[in-house]
């Protein structure tokens, strides 16, 4: 029985030192330049859009993904609007969520924005209700979890 298990064990060791990182050898690239030709394909552009309640005074159009998660847009939509919700140092909309209770209640803060607030309170009502969005002083807490929405609609206004 040993006699049969030794010349095993030689094969075994065999392949080891020919393989010595014990992948197989198909899975291995040929060359440097493989690894250019294997790239992603490009994801398919989503177009993100609000349903309101009520007609917005500052209506916005459809927005794709590039232009949501890409750079701000060096111009807002309408000039004349009456507030300001500025950037965080990174760069990124201040649009936080709150969650209590163990998870069964979970709201969405926006902050750092300055101006008429009466007016931002206000759009935001049109679009999620009267009955979801809080007013605090330096804050709005809208109930539920609508991070992506503001995002929509903040980038579609040009912030």
């Amino acid at each position: 029985m040993f006699r049969n298990a030794i010349p095993l064990m030689n094969s075994i060791k065999q392949t080891n030192i020919a393989n010595p990182t014990g992948v197989a050898q198909h899975r291995l690239l040929k060359s440097f330049r493989d690894t250019n030709s294997i790239k992603p394909e490009p994801r398919p552009d989503k177009i993100f859009k609000i349903d309101v309640t009520s007609p917005l005074k500052f209506p916005i159009d459809p927005v794709s993904s590039q232009v949501l998660y890409g750079p701000k847009s060096k111009e807002l939509k309408y000039p004349e609007i009456p507030f300001i919700v500025n950037r965080t140092p990174n760069g990124k909309l201040p649009i936080y969520s709150d969650i209590l209770r163990g998870h069964s209640v979970q709201y969405t803060i926006l902050k750092n924005f300055k101006g008429d607030t009466d007016v931002l309170v206000s759009e935001l009502e049109k679009i999620f209700g009267e009955s979801t969005v809080i007013r605090n002083d330096t804050s709005v807490r809208i109930k539920g979890n609508h991070s992506k929405t503001i995002l929509v609609w903040l980038t579609g206004l040009g912030f």
